[in-house]
């Protein structure tokens, strides 16, 4: 019988994609800005994009990508770890960082203040800045 760090944990991750027509970003080129192509955009295919970064882990196992419109999160009764509240790069080590505080069981504040140390640390900023673009539930 395994432990219960065997425990297997699926977790569902929604990624907007970036996108220079609709987002009002700063522009980036058109690869990474194309929000039909999740295979070059900067937020799902990039070097730091979602499943880029994970499928380098040895930690993590992506199981599918599927691309869903409209998804009500709300509705879904899901349960918000971590928002961003203005412009950022939503890149992967900063979810990276905060399931990894989910999977040991911390608190939706303390896997926060995860995400924000990553944050922190891969764009050079302050934690308290970091933690200032960075909110939880909802």
């Amino acid at each position: 019988m395994g432990s219960e760090d065997d425990e297997i944990k699926t977790i569902h991750v929604f990624v907007a994609l970036c996108d220079n027509k609709y987002q009002g970003i700063t522009r980036v080129s058109a690869a990474l800005g194309n929000g039909q192509n999740p295979n070059t955009n900067l937020y799902w295919g990039a070097r730091y994009g979602i499943r880029t970064y994970f499928k380098k882990s040895d930690d993590w196992i992506l199981l599918t990508a599927q691309k869903k419109k409209g998804a009500l999160l709300e509705s879904a009764n899901v349960n918000p770890l971590v928002w961003t509240t203005n412009l950022m790069a939503p890149e992967a080590y900063t979810l990276h960082d905060a399931l990894a505080g989910f999977i040991n069981g911390e608190t939706n504040e303390e896997i926060r203040e995860r995400a924000a140390t990553a944050y922190a640390k891969y764009q050079k900023c302050s934690v308290n800045a970091a933690k200032g673009l960075l909110v939880t539930g909802w």
